[in-house]
C-alpha cells in the first residue's frame, strides 16, 4: 500500500489497526517481518500500530494522509487531544532547527538550538512537548561535537530521565534505547578526559567525588543496554547478538586490566550506594532525584 512516498507492509494491515501511538511496531529481522510490542498489553486489547514512514506533528496533515491513502479516518486517543504543536514562532524555529545546516556553521546551529528552548520554556512548554526530543537530542550531538561533554551529558540526562518519561507523540520505539547507548558513550569520554593514573583528577565542571563514581555508573547502565536490547528486539535477533558480543569483550578487558585506580567499581555493586551515585549525577545536572523504578 503507497501513498505520497508512505508505505505500509499488505500484512501488517491486514492483522494490525492503526494508531497514531500504537503497541506494537515492525522490525524487519533479515527477510522476516516481526511484531513486537511497545508497551504493556492486557490480554483482549486490540493491536494497533503505526502505518506512516515518519511522524507528523500536524495533525491536519497526519489525517489527511491517513484518510486519502488508507482510508483511515483515526479517532485514536492523540488525534483526539488535536493538534499539539507550540504556536507560531516557535513552530517555525522548530521548523528551522530540522534543516540542514553545514557543519562548519555548527555553532549557528547551536545558538538557534539555545535560543529556541528558552523561547519553549518561556511560552510554557513542558518536556511532554512536541518538539522536545528534537531540541534536546540535537543539543546532545552537537555539544558533544565541539567538545562541550557536560552540555551534552545534561541534555542526554534530561532527554533520557526527563523528556522520554513525559512524551505523548509516538518515536520509534528504540529511540530511549538509543539515548541509553548515548549516554554511556558520552559518560566514558569524560572519564578518558583525566590522566590514568591512580590519583585522575576530575574536570574542571565536575565535583572530583562524583566524577570518581562515574566508572561505577558506566558499570550499572551496560548490562541494562545489553538487558533491554534483548527485550526490545529478542535474543535471536542481530542487534542483541552484537550487544552481547560489545559487553562480553569489555567484561573480559576489564577482568585483564589491574587495579589502577583505587575508585575501581566492586563487581558487587549495592543497589542504594548506585542509586545514590544516580542521584548525585541527576543533581550535578539540576534535574530531581528519581527513584529506582523510575
Amino acid at each position: 500500500m503507497f501513498y505520497d512516498d508512505e508505505y505500509i507492509e499488505p500484512f501488517t494491515a491486514a492483522v494490525l489497526s492503526h494508531s497514531c501511538n500504537a503497541n506494537t511496531w515492525i522490525v524487519f529481522e533479515g527477510n522476516e517481518l516481526r511484531v513486537r510490542s511497545s508497551m504493556d498489553i492486557a490480554a483482549g486489547t486490540v493491536l494497533t500500530a503505526y502505518f506512516l514512514k515518519g511522524y507528523y506533528d500536524d495533525i491536519k496533515k497526519r489525517k489527511e494522509i491517513l484518510l486519502r491513502g488508507f482510508n483511515i479516518d483515526c479517532n485514536c486517543p492523540l488525534c483526539q487531544q488535536g493538534d499539539l504543536r507550540p504556536c507560531s514562532p516557535t513552530r517555525g524555529m522548530l521548523r528551522n532547527l530540522d534543516s540542514n545546516i553545514p557543519r562548519r556553521w555548527e555553532s549557528k546551529r547551536i545558538r538557534n538550538l539555545e535560543l529556541t528552548m528558552r523561547e519553549m520554556k518561556a511560552r510554557g512548554h513542558g518536556y511532554k512537548s512536541p518538539g522536545m526530543r528534537l531540541i534536546y537530542g540535537d543539543a546532545m550531538f552537537y555539544y558533544f561535537m565541539i567538545n562541550d561533554l557536560p552540555r551534552s551529558l545534561k541534555s542526554c540526562l534530561v532527554l533520557f530521565y526527563l523528556i522520554w518519561p513525559a512524551s505523548i507523540t509516538p518515536a520509534q520505539p528504540w529511540g530511549e534505547l538509543t539515548t541509553l547507548s548515548n549516554l554511556i558513550i558520552i559518560l566514558e569520554a569524560i572519564i578518558e578526559l583525566a590522566s590514568s593514573d591512580n590519583h585522575a583528577t576530575a574536570p574542571g565542571f565536575m565535583p572530583q567525588t562524583l566524577y570518581n563514581s562515574l566508572p561505577q555508573i558506566v558499570d550499572y547502565l551496560r548490562p541494562k543496554l545489553v538487558a533491554d536490547t534483548k527485550q526490545m528486539f529478542g535474543d535471536d535477533s542481530a542487534i542483541y547478538k552484537s550487544e552481547k558480543a560489545y559487553f562480553d569483550q569489555f567484561l573480559t578487558r576489564r577482568q585483564k586490566q589491574p587495579e589502577e585506580r583505587n575508585d575501581r567499581p566492586k563487581e558487587d555493586q549495592d543497589e542504594e550506594e548506585v542509586e545514590r551515585i544516580k542521584n548525585q549525577l541527576l543533581e550535578w545536572a539540576v534535574i530531581p532525584a528519581r527513584a529506582s523504578e523510575e
